[in-house]
C-alpha cells in the first residue's frame, strides 16, 4: 500500500509538472519558480524511492529539501505579495535557523527533524492563508477560477495536514516504529492533494493565460 501511495504521489507530481510545461506563463517569474518547485520536489521523490528499493536512509534527502521548499514557497508568496518582503524575509531566516538549531540538536539527518520541520509548516499555514485571505479581497474573478487560488489551498492542505502527524512522529516512534510508517502514509495523501490542486491551477492558469500576478512580474 505505501509502494502504491507513493507511485501515486509521483504521478501526481509528474501530472502537475506536464500541466506546467503546458501552461501559457511559464516565463514569468511566478510560473518559473512553481516549475521549479514541482520539478525538484519530483526529483527528490524519485530518488527516494530509488534509495529506499536500494536498502538506503533516504531521510537526509526530505529533510534537506523541506527548507528548500520552504524557501520557494516564501519566493511565491513575494510574487504574489510583493508588499510583504520584509516580514517573508523574517520568516525566511526564523525557519532556515529553526532547521539548523534542530539539526544541531540531534546532530541526524537520519529521522526527520521534527521540530524545525513543524515550524516551517506553521509559518507556511500563516502565509497560505494570507494569500488566500488577500485573494478573496482583490480577486475580480469567482476564486475558482484563479489559479492562485488552487495552490495556495493545496499548500495550505499539506503543511497544516503535516503538522500533527509530525509532531509526535518522534514520540510515537520510540513506542511503535510498525505504526510510525504505517501512519506515515498520512503526508503522502495530503501531498498528492496537494499536487492535484498544483495542477488545477497550473490548468487554470493555462486556460485562463494568467496566474493573476502577471502585472507584477
Amino acid at each position: 500500500m505505501r509502494l502504491l501511495q507513493s507511485y501515486a504521489l509521483v504521478l501526481a507530481m509528474f501530472v502537475a509538472l506536464l500541466l506546467w510545461i503546458l501552461s501559457t506563463r511559464t516565463k514569468v517569474a511566478f510560473g518559473r519558480t512553481l516549475g521549479l518547485l514541482i520539478g525538484t520536489a519530483l526529483g527528490v521523490e524519485l530518488l527516494a524511492l530509488a534509495l529506499a528499493a536500494a536498502g538506503y536512509h533516504n531521510t537526509w534527502l526530505y529533510n534537506g529539501f523541506a527548507l528548500l521548499e520552504f524557501l520557494l514557497f516564501l519566493r511565491l508568496v513575494g510574487l504574489m505579495e510583493p508588499k510583504w518582503q520584509r516580514p517573508l524575509l523574517f520568516s525566511a531566516a526564523a525557519g532556515s535557523c529553526g532547521m539548523l538549531l534542530c539539526y544541531l540538536h540531534y546532530r541526524s539527518l537520519d529521522f526527520l527533524l521534527t521540530e524545525g520541520i513543524i515550524l516551517l509548516a506553521l509559518i507556511s499555514v500563516m502565509w497560505s492563508l494570507g494569500v488566500l485571505w488577500q485573494l478573496a479581497q482583490k480577486c475580480e474573478v469567482r476564486l475558482a477560477s484563479a489559479p492562485g487560488f488552487w495552490l495556495f489551498l493545496g499548500f495550505l492542505v499539506y503543511f497544516g495536514g503535516i503538522v500533527p502527524f509530525v509532531g509526535m512522529m518522534r514520540f510515537l516512534f520510540q513506542d511503535d516504529a510498525e505504526l510510525t510508517r504505517m501512519l506515515y502514509q498520512i503526508i503522502t495523501v495530503v501531498a498528492i492533494l496537494r499536487y492535484i490542486f498544483t495542477g488545477a491551477a497550473c490548468y487554470l492558469a493555462r486556460s485562463e493565460g494568467a496566474w493573476r500576478v502577471d502585472e507584477q512580474q
